[in-house]
């Protein structure tokens, strides 16, 4: 009586990458065959990321306006894809998260901000399977006068 495995699964494999495989067969003897031929190559699917941008960097850029700018996630297999573009996300301290999307640039202005005051700033990457985890948290501080001292 013999037994004939004709598929089997193989997990786990790294999103976006490709793979060749080879069969070997093993008797109940514990004999092996030679290596089939490699098989055409694969390519799994894309993923979101699975790390963060880093140094994520925010400065003023006038006192309505700050400067932020970051690098893609430094691992190349944690893009587990395409990069496609980046989520960011700021607030004041206390104040109504922000969000906007922005295209593949590793830097943006954000516009439209309070003088004196720091935001809190955040980024994600993006690949056509959805968003990856934020970085942490950096501040940025607008610029702006301050009041006399007498």
């Amino acid at each position: 009586h013999t037994d004939t495995v004709v598929e089997a699964v193989l997990q786990p494999l790294q999103p976006h990458s490709e793979y060749r495989f080879r069969v070997v067969a093993v008797n109940s003897g514990g004999l092996k065959s030679d290596p089939s031929v490699p098989s055409p190559t694969f390519q799994t699917l894309q993923a979101a990321p699975s790390a963060p941008p880093t140094n994520v960097i925010a400065v003023s850029a006038g006192e309505e306006q700050l400067m932020v700018s970051w690098a893609p996630p430094t691992d190349c297999s944690t893009h587990n894809g395409i990069l496609t573009d980046y989520t960011l996300r700021y607030q004041t301290e206390g104040g109504s998260v922000q969000e906007l999307q922005t295209d593949g640039d590793t830097f943006h202005l954000l516009t439209d901000l309070l003088p004196l005051t720091t935001y809190e700033i955040q980024v994600a990457a993006h690949t056509e399977e959805g968003r990856g985890p934020f970085s942490s948290v950096v501040t940025g501080t607008t610029a702006g006068e301050t009041a006399p001292q007498n």
